[in-house]
């Protein structure tokens, strides 16, 4: 597999999670929002009703500990999840970091025109900066689709 393939299937698979990684924190806020609706009518049951503490399923310390307990699962998956997306992109950006090259001990600059273009014939033209930097200028010759 080439390196644009690997970097182009990194990047969907990168969305996918996100969007994943979305669609769980939007369930987390509807369950977080519907259990407190809960606690707050079971507290309101037991204060200006009073009810006893056992009147809606559970009791109140139940409702509590439950929602607690939903919360610290729910922000555990979620580090779990932005973990695994964080090392994805991080993959991905390395993947796709020009790799250094010398030339007789010289750090090589390289500028392709046009950019994003692979094959075809290029003249290369190499121009020193400095002791330690040469620039190479790579022109596009012959676009790939003139070569056949």
């Amino acid at each position: 597999m080439t390196t644009p393939e690997k970097l182009a299937e990194l990047r969907n698979l990168e969305r996918k999670l996100s969007a994943r990684c979305f669609w769980l924190f939007r369930l987390f806020l509807i369950i977080t929002i519907l259990l407190i609706f809960l606690i707050v009518i079971s507290a309101i049951g037991i204060i200006f009703l009073g009810l006893g503490t056992n009147w809606i399923l559970f009791s109140f310390e139940g409702w509590m500990v439950g929602l607690s307990t939903l919360i610290g699962l729910f922000i555990f998956l979620e580090i779990i999840f932005y973990l695994h997306f964080f090392l994805l992109r991080r993959k991905r950006l390395k993947i796709g970091k020009p790799k250094l090259e010398f030339i007789d001990g010289k750090k090589v600059i390289d500028i392709t025109f046009p950019r994003g273009t692979d094959g075809g014939i290029y003249s290369k033209t190499y121009i020193e900066i400095d002791n330690q930097k040469v620039l190479r200028l790579k022109n596009l010759m012959i676009p790939p689709d003139e070569l056949w």
